[in-house]
């Protein structure tokens, strides 16, 4: 999930709605092409 609201109870909220992850606005690019390589590469 992204969001712009990286505060801990938004982080909580995510996670058991079925999130995997948490990235927050702005977006680092690298951490999310390594989230999505390590998707693909558990789904392969």
């Amino acid at each position: 999930m992204i969001t712009a609201y990286g505060d801990p109870e938004t982080k909580r909220k995510a996670l058991e709605n079925g999130a995997e992850a948490l990235l927050t606005k702005p977006i680092d690019f690298g951490t999310l092409r390594s989230e999505i390589d390590s998707r693909v590469e558990r789904a392969a």
